[in-house]
């Protein structure tokens, strides 16, 4: 009897998921425990093995679109099986892909470099999507629309939809807002001894750890200094309460590829 692959909840907070690729088309074989697609959360992307063996008789989740948790991905059984037919399926198809998302941001922001018009490209991608790979090809043989400006009548700006991390990061961000307001201080601080230490223990900490010290390590071992020094800094606005904690956790902003991440260094006064 042929198994349902359905999308599990990866995490308490996880409510939907995008498939990022698969690997093995319809009607390969594939082995239990074997990696079979990616899927990107609002955390991380995983790799999701095979829960059974046999062949993968049909997928029915597109890759670069997002489904709820439980829908159904793909069939896994023997070669010739019946399946029911997608109409029958208890969770609706995803939408369709809008006039806005025809073409994927890392494929926009690839366009945008090299001055093509992406929107004008005939995307390979799902749903007709152009992704970056349509780009790639487009610029390797000279065939680029190039980017014109628009019209004064058409908007100018392009409206990509949240996904995954960025639309995580875009959350979290509105509510640190509430919880703990935002004060920006400018000051001008001679770094000069800074740099010094750095400079005179290089060596030593290369052999002892294997490692030197970025500036923004020395800052944040600083910040967390700052915090222990001043502890009524190190709290939040929670359901009209301060709540004042006594450990110290870091977080440092690190922009990359797939949107904006916080990686967080917890106890960060006792190193």
């Amino acid at each position: 009897m042929a198994v349902r692959l359905r999308l599990a909840a990866l995490g308490h907070t996880m409510e939907r998921g995008k498939i990022v690729e698969w690997y093995a088309a319809e009607g390969a074989p594939v082995e239990q425990g074997a990696p079979l697609y990616s899927v990107e959360t609002d955390k991380a992307t995983v790799d999701v093995e095979a829960p059974a063996g046999g062949v993968l008789l049909r997928i029915d989740a597109e890759a670069d679109r997002e489904y709820p948790v439980g829908a159904t991905l793909a069939w896994i059984g023997d070669a010739g099986e019946d399946l029911p037919d997608r109409t029958d399926e208890t969770v609706a198809a995803p939408a369709a892909v809008s006039d806005e998302q025809r073409v994927t941001p890392v494929a926009r922001r690839l366009a945008e470099r090299h001055g093509v018009d992406a929107d004008r490209l005939e995307g390979t991608g799902p749903g007709g999507r152009v992704t970056k790979e349509d780009v790639q090809r487009a610029i390797d043989s000279g065939t680029a629309p190039p980017l014109e400006e628009k019209p004064s009548g058409e908007p100018a700006h392009d409206v990509v939809p949240l996904e995954g991390i960025r639309r995580v990061t875009a959350e979290r961000l509105s509510a640190h807002w509430t919880g703990a307001p935002q004060v920006t201080e400018g000051l001008d601080i001679d770094m000069t001894a800074m740099r010094a230490f750095r400079n005179a223990n290089r060596s030593e900490w290369r052999e002892a750890y294997g490692i030197v010290p970025a500036l923004n390590d020395i800052v944040l071992k600083a910040a967390a200094a700052a915090l222990e020094a001043n502890p009524a800094l190190n709290a939040a606005l929670v359901d009209g309460a301060i709540h004042r904690y006594r450990e110290i956790n870091l977080g440092m902003a690190v922009d990359v590829e797939d949107g904006l991440v916080v990686p967080v260094l917890r106890g960060a006064g006792k190193l």
